[in-house]
């Protein structure tokens, strides 16, 4: 289903598929759909994300908190 997985923290994980990576909990619920072209953990309730070369910050529940539009 996916083309790899990586544990980050809390029961969360990372996964990819067509080069797009999404976020899922252990128990395999998904929490955000693979959309994003990077997603970095930050916190047990934030990530960091790259979309189109431009990052922004979504929380664990796929909430946009801030847009994709920064460059770094």
């Amino acid at each position: 289903q996916f083309d790899r997985i990586e544990a980050l923290s809390q029961g969360l994980y990372r996964v990819s598929k067509n080069a797009q990576v999404g976020l899922y909990l252990q128990s395999g619920l998904e929490l955000i759909s693979p959309r994003f072209d990077l997603l970095e953990y930050l916190n047990p309730q934030f990530l960091k994300f790259r979309k189109n070369r431009r990052w922004g910050i979504v929380s664990v529940n796929g909430e946009m908190i801030i847009e994709p539009k920064f460059l770094e």
